[in-house]
């Protein structure tokens, strides 16, 4: 929750009066019954991540893993090497909706606008996307 504030706080000081940013994040699973479920959609959603990793992996015929850490609510990147090791890669830290919305106010920013993906009846959101603004005087887009 510090580094989450820190870092709004470092954005907010960066921007000019009336500065909109868009944030896109993801979110951690809730405890339900389909917690299984929404860990392998959040697998699906994050193997594009491999794309990124791919390049710095330290051989080519690695396999990229992934898998959610309940723990300390992260996707755990890395690629498992012939030899069956491991190369870790880091993590994507995943936020409960709320956390992420309170930090957005407390840091002082104003709340344009946000949305969950995906947004059905049985199918528990993945990812939020948040649009803020610096507030102020300034017009600025």
């Amino acid at each position: 929750a510090d580094q989450r504030v820190a870092f709004l706080a470092t954005m907010l000081a960066e921007m000019d009066a009336g500065d909109l940013f868009m944030l896109g994040i993801g979110l951690r699973p809730d405890q339900g019954s389909s917690y299984a479920e929404q860990v392998r959609m959040l697998e699906r959603e994050y193997s594009p991540g491999e794309a990124f990793m791919r390049p710095k992996a330290d051989h080519p015929e690695s396999i990229y893993r992934l898998r959610f850490d309940p723990a300390s609510h992260s996707m755990i990147h890395g690629f498992e090497r012939p030899d069956r090791s491991m190369q870790h890669m880091g993590y994507s830290h995943l936020f409960a909706a709320g956390e992420m919305l309170e930090s957005i106010a407390r840091t002082g920013f104003e709340l344009v606008a946000y949305e969950t993906y995906p947004d059905g009846p049985t199918t528990a959101p993945q990812c939020m996307t948040i649009l803020a603004r610096k507030p102020g005087t300034g017009d600025r887009r």
